[in-house]
């Protein structure tokens, strides 16, 4: 008796998980054909390579690309300062003002106003700005070591 029930116990959890991906059944069929088309490129690429050949020589050495990686910052124009936007939400702007004079009074002034949305988007503006000052101090005192 234990033995069937192991069994139906078995079929049913094979069943609905059967259920469960019948929506998803399109994708996942092609997900899988796109990695079968891929691992066939990969086997493809070790066969026409073969291990002991000798790697071609080049006739001069090039230089390895160097990658830097590069920041996008905002284009701003010269009278306008990075926290001192110009917004539509007054409360927003007058968070940032005090977070570009001091962040944590402007933290301090945020945790007594009462609203709800306005006061977590300016407390999100406070920590943003923290932070970014937190990098530019640790990228200048990782300068200043090395």
């Amino acid at each position: 008796m234990r033995w069937l029930f192991r069994i139906s116990l078995t079929l049913a959890f094979i069943g609905l998980a059967a259920m469960a991906t019948l929506p998803y059944w399109p994708q996942l069929r092609n997900e899988a054909r796109m990695l079968h088309e891929a691992w066939e490129q990969v086997r493809a690429g070790e066969a026409s390579r073969p291990e002991d050949a000798p790697a071609p020589k080049k006739s001069k050495p090039e230089a390895e690309p160097t990658r830097l990686r590069k920041v996008a910052t905002p284009a701003l124009s010269a009278g306008v300062s990075p926290i001192a936007e110009t917004g539509a939400d007054p409360f927003l702007a007058e968070a940032r003002r005090r977070a570009g004079e001091d962040p944590e009074a402007a933290m301090q002034w945020l945790q007594t106003q009462s609203t709800g949305t306005e006061r977590l988007r300016g407390m999100l503006e406070v920590v943003a700005l923290w932070a970014a000052e937190d990098s530019d101090r640790e990228r200048i005192l990782a300068a200043a070591k090395g």
